[in-house]
């Protein structure tokens, strides 16, 4: 009776052992392995930030309102991003148009945006970014270059600070958006 029993065992690990992805493969990530967790050699010390996001728009903006004037809107998105130092992450951002920094005849807007990204860890990295948005030869496809700054985070990115450049893609037709980040930053 013991024989079967170990032979069902030892069948199961087996099967269990041959689903493992081989070093290397892109079927390895799994969330810990997917997630970068390690710190600086020391703390404080500048590193690479770089990586990408796709997002996905909300498709109504919300309307911002002063004294019952319509005076911008803020556009919503939010996905998946792969960052170094967070790995797959998620992020939400907000784009603050306001009309009184756009020039309607030159066709440009000054926004501002905040970022918040969120490590598989749940640890948090705010962004903030600035830019002047200009509709590329096809609009409504956006595409333009964001300055942003590292402003902090929670868990190990409490102490986070930084700069880097974002360029953005924006195909509002189909409700999408592309980030690739650039910079550095400390935590």
């Amino acid at each position: 009776m013991l024989l079967p029993t170990l032979s069902v065992l030892g069948l199961a690990l087996l099967l269990a052992g041959c689903d493992a992805a081989e070093p290397g493969s892109s079927a390895e990530a799994t969330p810990l392995a997917d997630q970068a967790t390690v710190r600086p050699a020391n703390p404080g010390e500048e590193v690479p930030f770089k990586g990408s996001c796709t997002t996905v728009l909300d498709p109504v903006p919300a309307p911002v309102l002063e004294n019952g004037v319509l005076i911008g809107i803020d556009l919503f998105a939010e996905g998946t991003c792969r960052l170094t130092h967070l790995g797959r992450s998620h992020v939400e951002v907000i784009t603050q148009i306001r009309f009184a920094d756009c020039d309607f005849v030159a066709n440009v807007c000054t926004t501002t945006t905040p970022i918040t990204f969120t490590a598989a860890n749940g640890d948090l990295l705010f962004m903030s970014g600035f830019s002047e948005d200009t509709p590329a030869a096809d609009p409504p496809i956006f595409s333009f270059t964001a300055i942003d700054t590292i402003t902090g985070g929670t868990g190990r990115f409490s102490e986070a600070s930084g700069a880097l450049e974002t360029e953005v893609f924006v195909d509002q037709p189909a409700g999408r958006g592309y980030f690739e980040f650039d910079g550095t930053f400390s935590f």
